[in-house]
């Protein structure tokens, strides 16, 4: 049985040896073959195939791959992530970046440092669909949700504890602001530290809604 998983793991890795990602030749040929590998043979050779895959630019069968088992070496596919994103080769990275829990606010910045247009353009995709399109991380210690109109806009402050709503209407600007521990539950605020702690080099540390704050403030005012 393991000799014929390896030579059937040997057929996948010769036919990925060169560059190249003809559709058909995935579906053809290559799928079948991996379809009938156990993920245990898989894992066992996770650098040679995601490396050899990742170095010919073959997407397809990385983005099967990821998507078979969750249990790929982590530093491997980071190795693998740096490769593409050095080399800009946008599907491939987009391949190996899958669902992104792998990726942090540090290895964010760098690929978006090191990459080309086509890296970062994903990159910026990833962490639209990740945080929301109406959200936005301004600082290691703020993230901003604003309604679509943008009429309504939440600046979550994990430094100082709080959160500032501001209203635009008919022209005027009416803020109101409070204390996360004002809050009867803290399920949004914990939303959004989830976001920011995904996109935030150093963020603050939230425990709970109840934690100090020294903070004294209005209920409301109009600008």
């Amino acid at each position: 049985m393991m000799e014929e998983q390896n030579k059937l793991f040997d057929e996948v890795m010769s036919m990925i040896s060169s560059e190249g990602n003809g559709e058909q030749l995935f579906k053809d040929y290559i799928l079948p073959l991996l379809e009938k590998i156990d993920e245990d043979t898989l894992l066992s050779h996770s650098a040679s195939i995601l490396n050899k895959a990742g170095d010919n630019s073959h997407f397809r069968t990385i983005e099967y791959l990821m998507k078979r088992t969750d249990k790929w070496p982590k530093d491997v596919v980071l190795s693998c992530l740096d490769k593409a994103a050095r080399r800009g080769r946008q599907n491939t990275f987009k391949a190996f970046l899958n669902d992104g829990e792998n990726v942090d606010a540090t290895l964010f910045n760098k690929w978006h440092s090191i990459g080309d247009s086509d890296i970062r353009r994903v990159l910026n995709d990833y962490k639209d669909n990740l945080i929301g399109k109406n959200w936005t991380v301004t600082e290691d210690y703020e993230i901003v949700r604003e309604t679509e109109n943008k009429a309504i806009q939440d600046r979550f402050n994990f430094g100082a504890s709080y959160v500032r709503t501001v209203v635009y209407n008919n022209g005027l600007r009416e803020v109101r602001e409070r204390d996360f521990k004002d809050f009867q539950t803290d399920s949004e605020i914990r939303t959004a530290y989830g976001k920011l702690c995904k996109f935030s080099d150093n963020p603050p540390k939230y425990n709970s809604k109840d934690q100090r704050s020294h903070r004294v403030i209005p209920n409301k005012h109009t600008v």
